[in-house]
């Protein structure tokens, strides 16, 4: 009977092993999934920062171009 107590030990020893190790691989594919998502949500609010500028800048009267460009220090003279 020793012998079975021993077999039941190493067996619970690899179990607990293997789920640890599961436990792992989940959690590293769920941070790879949050990372991803985030990634997505970083380039999508760039797109629409963006889109927002140009939005902006086609709707700025000349002079008002003009103060934005003096303001950002780009020479208009060009």
């Amino acid at each position: 009977m020793s012998g079975t107590t021993v077999d039941d030990g190493s067996e619970d020893v690899n179990d607990f092993l293997l789920r640890i190790k599961e436990l792992g691989n989940q959690r590293d594919k769920e941070d790879e999934e949050r990372t991803r998502k985030l990634e997505e949500e970083i380039i999508q609010g760039r797109k629409e920062r963006r889109a927002r500028r140009a939005e902006r800048a086609r709707s700025l009267s000349p002079y008002q171009r003009h103060l934005q460009r003096r303001h950002l220090g780009i020479n208009t003279l060009k």
